[in-house]
């Protein structure tokens, strides 16, 4: 049997196989490029399949923007090597495109086609991590940021009764702090409200079985327990809450007090309706 050549680079391209062992599933299966390639992962022989069980530490983050919307993108990779060259970072970047292009918070067929096709250049482990979309609404800003080494990119939605503020440069620079912040301490809600009843439950239930638990409480009156459990659930909340944080630039200050501050100077009343963050690396 004469072996197609196309269908022979196709199956190397798809596996990662020598060439041989393609010829020989090729012959096996009659050509039949996916039983061909099933046969392959079926001998063990398939690089694409053992790369997938590779750790993606590496990787870079992509982000397309403007006043009116935003989109994030978040390809993971094995090597540094790889995230540093320009091909990857381009298709990263196409990705972002998609996803801001056609508001996407999800894989779509296009961005599948140019992940499997990354992954075969590069000939790693490659790992879409995330996509992400915010879009303003009337009297709406977007802010966003992408740090220097593109391992994390955040955009917010910022809500103003006047949209006029967003004129002030003074209000525009305030507001971008809000994005480092989030970019810096990776807030999970905006506000304790908005964690749902059942983790806040679950969290204080915790919290309390374990001070009950810890000998060290032991002597201590039900008040005290009570006042020790309120304080846990506190500090979880200055940290998974963006208004209740520390602001970074001044740790004295909550982002809330942060926000009443930037209200005044936009003289109307503003506050952070939404934010997105991808970030690459063991630490997220």
């Amino acid at each position: 049997m004469n072996i197609s050549i196309d269908r022979l680079k196709a199956l190397r391209e798809k596996t990662g196989a020598g060439i041989m062992d393609c010829k020989r599933a090729l012959f096996e299966t009659d050509q039949d490029l996916g039983a061909a390639e099933s046969l392959i992962a079926e001998w063990g022989l398939s690089v694409a399949q053992k790369r997938q069980e590779r750790a993606t530490n590496e990787g870079c983050v992509a982000l397309i923007a403007d006043r009116g919307k935003a989109a994030l993108a978040s390809l993971a990779c094995e090597t540094d090597f790889v995230a540093l060259n320009a091909s990857y970072i381009e298709a990263v970047r196409k990705i972002a495109l998609e996803a801001f292009g056609k508001g996407l918070k999800a894989s779509n067929e296009t961005i599948d086609t140019l992940v499997a096709d990354i992954a075969r250049r590069m000939k790693e482990n490659i790992a879409l991590k995330g996509i992400a979309f915010i879009q303003a609404e009337e009297g709406d800003y977007i802010d966003s940021y992408l740090h220097g080494d593109a391992k994390t990119g955040v955009a917010i939605r910022v809500h103003a009764d006047d949209k006029a503020c967003f004129e002030n440069p003074g209000v525009l620079r305030s507001l971008h702090d809000l994005s480092l912040q989030v970019a810096a301490s990776n807030p999970s809600y905006l506000r304790r409200e908005a964690i749902p009843l059942s983790i806040r439950e679950g969290l204080e239930r915790t919290i309390r079985d374990e001070v009950e638990n810890d000998a060290k409480y032991a002597d201590k009156t039900e008040s005290l327990k009570a006042g020790i459990v309120a304080g846990k659930v506190k500090k979880f909340f200055s940290t998974a809450c963006l208004y209740e944080q520390r602001f970074i630039r001044d740790d004295k200050t909550t982002i809330a007090q942060c926000i009443d501050g930037i209200q005044r100077e936009a003289g109307t009343r503003l506050s952070v309706v939404e934010f997105i963050r991808l970030a690459i690396g063991k630490e997220l």
